[in-house]
């Protein structure tokens, strides 16, 4: 081969691996920073798939062709400049091409940046014009073909990475999941709490194997980087107090050492071996050197994304510090309220995993049939909190089955107000899958629940539980009144939420009364919508401002946003009934607040809802002003519902936006 083909090949072979490595959400996936020409050159690239020949092959043509007709060098000129290329030590940092590919003409900029690195001497002028004619196009070119090559930038590019020692594996590959992964590993270079981490002595190798976990289990990325940074300052805090030494004796001090070291290296489930092993030794000897442990056991087990574990060590350490084995259940359901309570306030579906995960142990220690009700009715709710986030209806059936075991456990002649609870948890969980349903039966079976449970929660007897399970029923009832063509089930429901509120008063439980208030709006709402006037509709959005008072976006991200959703429907249906379009842009706006927390990754369900609603406002405002923008953006809103709504198999849902889809197909021109 000639030294001129010789270059080619080079040149060629540099620009697919370069634009591959630079342009794929793998590599930032790759934990291992920039990486020099000379690594790309010795990538495996001389494979037998057709896709990598034919874009070698395309690359070096555009090479050939860039110095067409250039009879100006000479041989010993691509000689030289196969040289200098091939003894090139300059790195490539895919962040700073990225970077650069938003600034334009990313493929002069690298280009640019590896001339500036060669080892050249005077009288390299030639091979040097020869590298600036070659390199550009040859990146330009390959970047184009691997851009719209799907198969080459993920499942061909990952191999090929991983072929050089460059990508570690990573548990089911996806596309999606390497963006997930790229996004993470990001952050991990940006956050502060990581660059103390990295201070305190945590690996970078360590840092980005959180990513991959957590990359793994959760979809939404405000999750992930809540979780990210989370299991950042755990990592900082391991080694934090695995170097300042417990106090506890030589051993317990030499097991954290070793497990600090482990850690910082990124080896948590070695880590963890390591001190299930040490447990197994020292639980005997030392309460006090145990529970250090397990506290470093648990935090080993979040870093892991391994709820089961944690929730395990966590009951370990509930026995540890109760010595009365009949006390334990009662403790171990401590644990199991604050894990709830923050997975729920806070959106964390680790936390709510780990509760799950408790109160089936709860249930597995109960003794009983009061800590067998108690263990059921914790296990439904927390099923239910994170059935309610997801598409599928798989954990929301688990928390009925969940709530008619404890009926069995509970009954209304030996303790009646544990019965009325659990017929107010059962009525909870049926009415969000009646909701999700074409027919009525469940959200008939929910109300049932609730009266029944009304039997024995008396507002005289527990006014507080009364007025709750007051609240339930007018949201049953409102349910079933939006799909009769009758008032009476919506005026039934307004009446639960006004005597609810007798006793949700704001002075006396805020966010109760808030709650009620976002109620109170829908059932109002609906009832507007089958009137002519506007008074119940003008009602409505009064009682979703007043909600919001309380139910703000720092204190409860999620209740706000359902109650902007809600305030965008009322403010939707005044526009629609008058000429402007002031409301209904006021209501695309509302909306579009909302699904800043209402994100499809976190609740894809009720992100859908609001996509829906706001197609139906670009709607409104496209009849009346014409403008085809709104008119597109309002079948790319319906489309999007209409892909979770199949998903979850909700078959009303799945009825009203395929209408909607319709009625806007005729619309198009």
């Amino acid at each position: 081969m000639s030294h001129r083909k010789d270059l080619f090949r080079f040149t060629a072979q540099l620009g697919v691996a370069a634009v591959l490595f630079t342009i794929s959400p793998a590599a930032a996936a790759l934990g291992t920073g920039a990486v020099s020409v000379a690594a790309l050159l010795g990538l495996k690239l001389d494979r037998r798939d057709a896709d990598l020949k034919n874009l070698i092959a395309r690359t070096q043509a555009a090479a050939e062709a860039a110095l067409a007709g250039s009879s100006d060098f000479s041989e010993a000129d691509f000689a030289r400049a196969s040289t200098l290329l091939e003894g090139c030590t300059v790195e490539i940092d895919p962040a700073a091409y990225v970077q650069s590919a938003r600034e334009g003409q990313p493929e002069m900029l690298l280009a640019d940046r590896i001339i500036d690195g060669l080892d050249s001497q005077p009288g390299d002028e030639a091979p040097i014009r020869i590298l600036r004619l070659t390199l550009p196009v040859t990146f330009r070119t390959a970047g184009e073909h691997a851009k719209a090559d799907q198969r080459i930038t993920r499942e061909f590019l990952t191999q090929i990475l991983r072929d050089a020692g460059l990508v570690p594996a990573i548990k089911g590959d996806t596309e999606e999941l390497l963006r997930r992964v790229a996004f993470l590993t990001q952050k991990v270079t940006d956050l502060e709490s990581a660059r103390e981490a990295r201070a305190a002595g945590v690996s970078e190798a360590a840092l980005f194997r959180l990513v991959r976990p957590i990359a793994e289990h959760i979809t939404d990325r405000d999750e992930a980087l809540l979780a990210l940074q989370e299991a950042v300052q755990i990592a900082k805090r391991v080694q934090q107090e695995g170097r300042h030494g417990s106090n506890l004796g030589d051993f317990v001090d030499a097991v954290l050492g070793r497990v600090t070291a482990l850690s910082a290296r990124g080896e948590y489930e070695t880590a963890i071996s390591e001190l299930d092993e040490a447990l197994a030794r020292e639980e005997a000897e030392s309460n006090a050197r145990t529970h250090r442990l397990l506290r470093s056991a648990i935090d080993q087990h979040l870093l892991a994304f391994d709820a089961e574990g944690a929730a395990a060590k966590i009951a370990r350490r509930v026995d540890l510090d109760t010595p009365d084995p009949t006390a334990r259940v009662e403790a171990l359901r401590s644990e199991f309220i604050q894990w709830y309570e923050r997975g729920r306030d806070k959106g964390l579906r680790l936390d709510l995993e780990v509760s799950i995960a408790l109160a089936r142990l709860a249930l597995a220690r109960a003794a009983g049939p009061d800590q067998r009700g108690t263990a059921l009715n914790d296990l439904g709710a927390a099923l239910r909190t994170l059935g309610q986030r997801e598409t599928g209806t798989a954990r929301l059936e688990e928390a009925a089955a969940a709530y008619r075991a404890a009926l069995e456990e509970y009954t209304r002649d030996r303790v009646p107000l544990d019965w009325a609870m659990t017929q107010n948890n059962l009525g909870n969980a049926l009415a969000i899958l009646g909701e999700r349903e074409t027919g009525t039966a469940r959200l008939e079976e929910a109300a049932a629940a609730y009266r029944a449970a009304l039997e024995e929660r008396t507002r005289d007897r527990v006014p507080l539980d009364w007025a709750m399970t007051q609240n339930n029923l007018g949201n049953a009832l409102a349910i079933l009144g939006e799909r009769e063509t009758g008032t009476a089930r919506l005026e039934a429901a307004v009446d639960a939420f006004r005597a609810a509120l007798e006793e949700f008063t704001r002075d006396r439980v805020p966010l109760q009364w808030a709650m009620t208030q976002n109620n109170l709006g829908n059932a109002l709402r609906t009832l507007g919508q089958r009137e002519t006037g506007t008074a119940r509709l003008e009602e409505a959005v009064d009682a979703y401002r007043a909600a919001l008072q309380e139910r703000t976006r720092d204190r409860v991200p999620l209740d706000w946003a359902t109650t902007q959703n809600n305030l965008g429907n009322a403010l939707q249906t005044l526009g629609e009934r008058e000429t402007g379009t002031a409301r209904l842009k006021e209501a695309v706006a509302i909306y579009r607040a909302a699904l800043q927390e209402r994100t499809r990754d976190r609740v894809p369900f009720l992100w859908a809802q609001t996509r829906e609603n706001m197609a139906l406002a670009h709607r409104a405002i496209f009849e009346r002003t014409g403008d085809p923008a709104d008119l597109d953006a309002a079948r790319r809103a319906v489309a999007q519902a209409l892909e979770i709504y199949e998903e979850a198999g909700a078959g009303f849902y799945i009825e009203k936006a395929t209408r909607l889809r319709e009625d806007l197909d005729q619309l198009a021109p």
